[in-house]
C-alpha cells in the first residue's frame, strides 16, 4: 500500500492469500482477473473491424507471450491493464451510443486502473484522444461531456476508496525498497530542462523497449499491429482504429520519456490494442488478397519464376 498499488493488495485479501499456498493462490487469482482483458480484447477487436477479429484478437491474447507470463504474476501492471481494457471498450461504447449511462462503466474501470497502478491515470488518453476522433460531426459536445462526467465521477469513486481504507494505508518504516507511488521519474526536459539529458533517456529506453520485444511481443504481432492501423478495408471502423493506435502510442511514449530501463511487466498494457490492432490487420491483408486473387496468383508466380532463371548456386540460397 505504500508503494502506490492499492487495489491489488486490497483484492488479493478476499482470496485469503495469507492461507495454504499463498503464492499459488495469489498467482491464480491474477490469472482468473486477466480473463477481464481477454473479453476486452475480444470486444475491442470486434469494434475496430468485426466479430471474426474479436475471436482472432481473443486468440492472439492468449498465446501472446507478454500476457501469458505477466496475467499468472502477482503484480499491479496487468491488474491495471485489465480494468484499463475495460476503460478502452466503454470508450468506444459511449461514442456509439447517445446515452450518458456508459460514463458510469467507464468512470468504475478508469478508477480501478488508477487505483492498481498510479501510471493508470494514463488511460485517459483514450477517452481524450476519443473526443477528437470518435464522434461524427455535431457529436462532439455530448461524448465530450459523457467522458467528463466519467473523468469527474472516477475521481470521487477513487477518493471515496482511499478514504475507506486509510486505516490500512500503513506507515513509513523504512523497510521497503521502494516508498514511493507515481511514475519512474520527471522527464528531464521538464523538470531540468535539459534536452541532451532527455535524449539519453529516450535512447536507453528505446533500447530498451526494442529488446522487450522479440521474446514478449514478437516482431510479427507488431508488424500486424501496423497493417491493422494503416490499411483500411471494407470492414475497418477508420475512427475506432486510429483512436486505439494514438492513444496507445501515448501511454508508450510516456515510458519511453520517464524511465530510460522499462521492466517488462510495464508493457502489460500494450497487450489489449496490439492484439486487437493485430487481428484487424491480418483480416484486412487476408481481405486485399481475396479481392485480388487472380493479381496475386499473378504476382506469386511472376516472383517464384525469376529464381529459377538464374543459376542454381543463386537459386537455392533464395529459395
Amino acid at each position: 500500500l505504500m508503494d502506490g498499488k492499492l487495489l491489488l493488495g486490497v483484492t488479493l485479501a478476499q482470496f485469503q492469500v495469507l492461507g495454504p499456498a499463498p503464492l499459488w493462490i495469489a498467482r491464480a487469482a491474477v490469472a482468473v482477473l486477466s480473463l477481464i482483458a481477454c473479453a476486452a480484447c475480444i470486444a475491442v477487436g470486434k469494434s475496430i473491424h468485426s466479430g471474426k477479429a474479436g475471436l482472432l484478437a481473443g486468440v492472439l491474447y492468449s498465446i501472446l507471450p507478454l500476457a501469458v507470463f505477466f496475467d499468472r504474476q502477482v503484480l499491479a501492471d496487468p491488474l491495471m491493464a485489465d480494468f484499463g481494457a475495460l476503460a478502452v471498450v466503454f470508450t468506444l461504447w459511449a461514442a456509439k451510443t447517445r446515452r450518458r449511462w456508459p460514463a458510469i462503466p467507464l468512470a468504475l474501470s478508469l478508477a480501478a486502473a488508477v487505483l492498481a497502478k498510479l501510471f493508470g491515470v494514463l488511460f485517459l488518453a483514450f477517452p481524450i484522444i476519443g473526443i477528437f476522433i470518435l464522434p461524427s460531426h455535431g457529436k462532439r459536445g455530448r461524448l465530450a461531456g459523457t467522458y467528463a462526467s466519467a473523468a469527474a465521477l472516477a475521481t470521487i469513486v477513487a477518493a471515496a476508496f482511499l478514504a475507506t481504507i486509510k486505516p490500512m494505508w500503513g506507515y513509513d518504516d523504512a523497510k521497503l525498497a521502494n516508498q514511493q507511488g507515481g511514475f519512474s521519474s520527471c522527464p528531464p526536459i521538464i523538470c531540468q530542462v535539459d534536452i541532451s539529458k532527455q535524449l539519453n533517456v529516450l535512447l536507453s529506453s528505446t533500447n530498451s523497449l526494442l529488446d522487450l520485444i522479440p521474446p514478449y511481443i514478437g516482431w510479427p504481432v507488431v508488424a500486424l499491429a501496423l497493417c491493422g492501423w494503416l490499411i483500411i478495408s471494407r470492414k475497418t471502423k477508420r475512427r475506432e482504429t486510429w483512436m486505439l493506435a494514438l492513444a496507445t502510442i501515448i501511454m508508450l511514449a510516456a515510458f519511453l520519456f520517464t524511465t530510460r530501463d522499462i521492466p517488462p511487466r510495464y508493457l502489460s498494457f500494450l497487450s489489449i490494442p496490439l492484439t486487437a490492432l493485430a487481428a484487424s490487420g491480418l483480416l484486412s491483408i487476408a481481405e486485399i488478397i481475396r479481392a485480388r486473387l487472380r493479381a496475386a496468383l499473378v504476382l506469386a508466380a511472376v516472383v517464384l519464376l525469376i529464381p529459377t532463371l538464374l543459376s542454381i548456386a543463386n537459386t537455392v540460397p533464395i529459395l
